[in-house]
C-alpha cells in the first residue's frame, strides 16, 4: 500500500513488473508457437492487461505463423530489437534459450536502470532481488552443466550476463 500510494514508487514497481509481465507472455507464447499449439490454446494462457504489449499484439503473434512472424509483430516495442538480435540463432538451433536468456538480460537492464536513477525508494531493492535470484539460477545452471561434463565455454554461453548500464 505505501508503494502504490507514491507515485514515483508505483511507476518503478509497474516499470519492473510490467517488464516481467510481459517477459512472461513472450515466453509462453514463442513457446507454444513452437511446439505449434493452437492459437485458441495459447489464448487461455496468456496474461492480461500486459505492459508495453497491446491486446492487439499478443493477438497478432498468436495467430502468426511461426516465431519470426511473432516476432516482427513487436518489432516497435522495446522488446522486439533485441529478439530480432537473436532470431538467427533460434531458426539455426531450435532452441529458445537464446530468447529467454536475451529477455532476462532486458529484465536485468531495467531494474539496474531504475535503482540507479531513483535510489531512494524500491527500485534499488528489486534491483537486488533480481540480481540476487539471476546469480542463484546462474549457480544452478554451473552446477548441472559441470555434472554433465559440458565443456567450460559452452556453460559460459548458457549463463545470464548482468547487462551494463547504458543511460
Amino acid at each position: 500500500r505505501d508503494v502504490l500510494s507514491k507515485k514515483t514508487q508505483k511507476q518503478i514497481l509497474k516499470a519492473v513488473v510490467g517488464y516481467e509481465l510481459d517477459v512472461v507472455n513472450l515466453k509462453l507464447i514463442l513457446r507454444l508457437k513452437r511446439e505449434k499449439a493452437a492459437p485458441d490454446e495459447i489464448t487461455k494462457y496468456v496474461i492480461l492487461p500486459s505492459h508495453q504489449l497491446t491486446e492487439e499484439m499478443i493477438r497478432s503473434m498468436i495467430i502468426a505463423d511461426d516465431i519470426p512472424s511473432a516476432i516482427e509483430v513487436i518489432w516497435g516495442t522495446t522488446y522486439g530489437p533485441v529478439l530480432h538480435e537473436v532470431l538467427p540463432e533460434v531458426e539455426a538451433t531450435g532452441s529458445l534459450l537464446p530468447v529467454e536468456k536475451a529477455l532476462h538480460e532486458g529484465l536485468l537492464r531495467v531494474c539496474k536502470r531504475v535503482a540507479i536513477v531513483r535510489p531512494f525508494g524500491i527500485g534499488p531493492v528489486l534491483a537486488h532481488i533480481y540480481l540476487k535470484e539471476t546469480e542463484v539460477r546462474n549457480l544452478c545452471a554451473i552446477i548441472k552443466l559441470k555434472a554433465d561434463k559440458v565443456e567450460p565455454e559452452k556453460i559460459k554461453e548458457m549463463l545470464v550476463r548482468v547487462p551494463k548500464i547504458e543511460l
